[in-house]
């Protein structure tokens, strides 16, 4: 959906897109897509690195990283940034910064269900703190 204002220079178009009753604009997806990148590249990775055997057969150790999985999570960590460089051309940096802690959320929440890494209280506190803060700071 498509937007417009007049300004004084002319008419400006804000595109948003209706998820779950909210109108959300580009840049705020497109942070959204940042973390999911980031999550994916990083659990991906270390989904990878258990396999990774250290030697000093340099074929072998180049062999090893160029697995499919393994490139794909170093593609999308390295893809990321550009999303949140199109978010930051017209998000202001403290909204854009405090999206990018959704990775200190998704990241630690995918690692035990798909790692069954252990959750511990303190750690469980500091996800809600965390996602409390980003609540907070965006109202």
């Amino acid at each position: 959906m498509i937007h417009s204002k007049q300004s004084g220079v002319g008419i400006e178009k804000h595109y948003t897109y209706l998820f779950l009753g909210h109108h959300l604009k580009r840049e705020i997806i497109s942070i959204i897509i940042m973390c999911i990148l980031t999550s994916y590249g990083h659990l991906v990775i270390k989904h990878s690195s258990s396999s990774i055997v250290l030697t000093r057969n340099i074929p072998l150790l180049f062999r090893q990283f160029l697995r499919p999985g393994l490139i794909s999570g170093l593609a999308a960590v390295l893809c990321a940034p550009f999303f949140y460089f199109y978010a930051l051309k017209s998000l202001e940096l403290n909204t854009a910064y405090s999206f990018t802690a959704l990775n200190q959320i998704i990241i630690p929440g995918l690692g035990i269900v798909i790692f069954r890494e252990r959750i511990t209280l303190k750690k469980a506190a500091a996800v809600l703190l965390i996602a409390s803060g980003i609540l907070i700071w965006n109202l």
